[in-house]
């Protein structure tokens, strides 16, 4: 009961989304190494090509930006978003 309500939850999410996605926060080299900053660079770069409907492409920046800082919730929401315009929500829950 309670997965097929975050089920919900995120299908909603992801349609008052539209796709648009979010762009992470900037970047603060005070509080971020440099390979934290690049994932926020490769977040934001995934929120334009999400806007231009090119998905794949931004699943993998998403992806790449995750891998850079594992802490960058944006990322994982975008993806996550991006995997549900694909019509694979199922995959979106497995990557999480």
């Amino acid at each position: 009961m309670a997965r097929s309500l975050a089920f919900v939850a995120l299908f909603v999410l992801s349609m008052l989304a539209m796709g648009a996605g979010e762009p992470s926060v900037e970047p603060d080299s005070r509080y971020s190494s440099p390979r934290e900053d690049e994932g926020h660079l490769l977040n934001d770069r995934g929120v334009i090509l999400l806007k231009t409907g090119r998905i794949d492409q931004a699943i993998d920046l998403f992806t790449q930006a995750i891998a850079c800082n594992l802490r960058l919730a944006f990322a994982y929401y975008n993806r996550g978003n991006a995997y549900q315009l694909r019509k694979e929500p199922k995959r979106a829950w497995r990557l999480l």
